[in-house]
């Protein structure tokens, strides 16, 4: 028995074939049009690394041909955004870039939601060890989002901010609880200067669920966390991290 892409030639893929275009929706997805569900849940993604520019797009049309096949225009999307992990073939900004991506996806479209596996990923393969935290953040967003049940089981992520002569406060959306730093140092927050340089920046405060940044002015762009395997610092009084931001 030889592996598929060791054979020195190619069978024709048949209709029922999962690799072929629509063969994984056709096989798996298809034959389940006369149930009807609650939610949808997408942990989909580690393999698209290189297509983060065309990745949103490609969300938004899934989730709008699955809401039509299942004649159901609302239906839920819980879409996971990605953990953590080390891919040396791809440049150090395609795992965060993708991210973003499915962010916009999400803020795109009605019902569509994010749970956030970004602090739990693991060196060298992209499932993260911590399922059980993970398919606790899942449920929980099902929970308030589909059942009304619970509330601010949604990451924080960045809204808006305001410059002033001295100072940059940052508002977050999505989880209205306090920001707490593990370290208590308030790590993870680089700037970006006109070379290209990332200088840490210190001058960090928590204030309720708001971010002050001091000493902001050489810097063309300010990042928390926009790394493919970031080590997160700011979470929530109930343990769900700041969203990465650039």
């Amino acid at each position: 028995h030889m592996a598929w892409e060791e054979c020195p030639y190619k069978l024709p893929m048949g209709t029922k074939h999962p690799a072929r275009p629509s063969g994984l929706f056709d096989t798996l997805i298809k034959p389940l049009q006369a149930l009807s569900f609650k939610a949808v849940v997408l942990y989909q993604g580690e393999a698209d690394l290189e297509m983060a520019d065309a990745y949103e797009e490609a969300q938004k049309t899934l989730i709008a041909s699955w809401r039509a096949w299942f004649a159901d225009p609302s239906l839920p999307f819980v879409i996971v955004q990605l953990a953590g992990i080390e891919h040396p073939p791809v440049n150090n900004l395609a795992l965060p870039r993708l991210r973003e991506a499915q962010r916009r996806a999400a803020e795109g479209m009605d019902g569509v939601h994010l749970a956030t596996a970004v602090d739990l990923g693991e060196i060298g393969t992209a499932l993260p060890r911590e399922k059980a935290v993970l398919a606790r953040r899942v449920a929980n967003v099902v929970l308030e989002k589909v059942y009304r049940k619970g509330k601010n089981q949604s990451a924080p992520a960045y809204y808006s901010h305001q410059a002033s002569a001295n100072q940059l406060v940052i508002q977050t959306q999505y989880n209205h609880l306090n920001l707490v730093s593990r370290s208590r140092n308030q790590m993870g927050f680089v700037g970006l200067t006109e070379d290209g340089t990332l200088k840490p920046l210190r001058k960090v405060k928590l204030t309720a669920n708001q971010i002050v940044i001091e000493g902001f002015e050489e810097f063309r762009e300010i990042r928390y966390c926009y790394e493919n395997a970031p080590v997160c610092d700011i979470y929530t009084a109930n343990d769900l991290p700041l969203d990465r931001k650039s």
